[in-house]
């Protein structure tokens, strides 16, 4: 959980200033609760509604995949000595 956190916020960070936007503390909201993470992102920032959703997909696709490498790493090495 702690990696999805780290490289979602980062991907969210990016995404925000790439979209000259402000960050604060507000963003770890966005990432610890995703049931509320749009409302979040459209309230905090001037945003159109599709970019808010292009936003969050991006965030939480890039989480994921951080945790499925880890994964997927931990792995591979499990199946080698079975």
């Amino acid at each position: 959980m702690v990696l999805f956190r780290t490289f979602a916020s980062g991907r969210l960070t990016t995404e925000l200033t790439r979209r000259q936007q402000a960050t604060g503390d507000w963003t770890d909201s966005v990432v610890t609760n995703p049931g509320h993470a749009t409302a979040v992102l459209a309230g905090r920032t001037s945003l159109p509604a599709a970019d808010v959703d292009r936003v969050f997909g991006a965030v939480f696709s890039h989480g994921m995949q951080a945790a499925m490498w880890l994964l997927t790493a931990v792995s591979v090495p499990a199946g080698q000595s079975a």
